[in-house]
């Protein structure tokens, strides 16, 4: 049986994965998603048992929908994206 610790470090390593191909820094997606950047890091080694709202939140940032990061890692490489800005609501 594969132990809660194995998976959050599955997930931390899908979004690392994403996460590298879009050319962020953990700090550049900790301020997109309005955290600490010592907390991305958390979340990639597994280590932090992240919330749906969290993880929503990274897969907007990174322009990938959550269910991305539990699809095992192939031997193809990662997708290249585009970097997503937050726009300001119009007022």
């Amino acid at each position: 049986m594969v132990s809660a610790n194995s998976k959050l470090a599955a997930l931390g390593g899908e979004i690392r994965r994403h996460r590298r191909a879009a050319s962020l820094s953990q700090e550049s997606l900790a301020d997109a998603i309005g955290m600490h950047r010592n907390y991305i890091g958390l979340i990639e080694r597994g280590e932090a048992d992240l919330t749906t709202k969290t993880l929503f939140a990274v897969g907007e940032a990174l322009g990938v929908s959550p269910a991305a990061f539990f699809s095992p890692a192939t031997d193809q490489p990662a997708p290249t994206y585009t970097r997503r800005t937050r726009e300001k609501p119009e007022e």
